[in-house]
């Protein structure tokens, strides 16, 4: 999954009693969770030729089980799967996950990157710019060090305003991110997930390959 992600780890060396490996919540309520924006509002559904089965929208998959019972299983979604490209990490989110997760709006619909957003607060995560330092990362102090798109870059200073580029929410600065090269992350959300996964790896007496 790393490679995929783009993160190769350096090799592994043995076991190491100086690193402790528990999970930060950097990592837990705000980086790892990259894979939200990942999500697409559609699903392909494909017959056996691979000719169409009625594709459905997310949000007609929410508590419920009828498009696998009654609706030629679960083969037809696994196929569209693997012919589905999945959609870019960045600042966008679907529709059925921004407006109407598990619901419509005003009808239990919820936001999911709102509950994103809210939860690294929740958990006193530092800002955006705080986490770079603490990982050696170069200090922002114009939002175009973010992301090379103009575009993001005006939509996060008037969300957040000009003065402090890197007093922005952890999980939205690392969304926004230009991706590192021949990879899905950008540079911050990069290091903490490789962080992460490198010490809970050499911190684990009982790990081994």
């Amino acid at each position: 999954f790393l490679p995929s992600l783009g993160i190769n780890l350096e090799s592994y060396t043995g076991y190491n009693q100086s690193v402790v490996p528990t999970i930060t919540n950097a990592f837990a309520t705000v980086a790892f969770r990259m894979g939200h924006s990942q999500i697409g509002d559609a699903f392909i559904r494909a017959n056996e030729d691979r000719t169409p089965a009625g594709h459905m929208t997310l949000f007609e998959g929410f508590w419920t089980t009828s498009p696998i019972t009654n609706e030629g299983g679960i083969a037809p979604i696994i196929r569209g799967m693997a012919m589905q490209v999945q959609p870019a990490n960045d600042i966008y989110y679907g529709d059925n996950l921004r407006n109407q997760l598990f619901g419509l709006p005003g009808e239990g619909g919820m936001d999911l990157c709102a509950i994103d957003i809210q939860r690294g607060r929740d958990h006193g995560v530092p800002y955006y710019g705080d986490i770079r330092v603490a990982f050696g990362l170069e200090e922002v102090t114009n939002y175009s060090q973010i992301t090379s798109d103009a575009d993001v870059a005006n939509r996060l200073a008037e969300a957040y305003g000009e003065q402090n580029p890197g007093h922005i929410d952890p999980f939205i600065g690392m969304l926004a991110e230009d991706h590192l090269p021949n990879s899905t992350l950008g540079e911050t959300m990069d290091a903490v997930i490789r962080d992460q996964f490198i010490r809970i790896r050499d911190g684990d007496r009982l790990y081994y390959e």
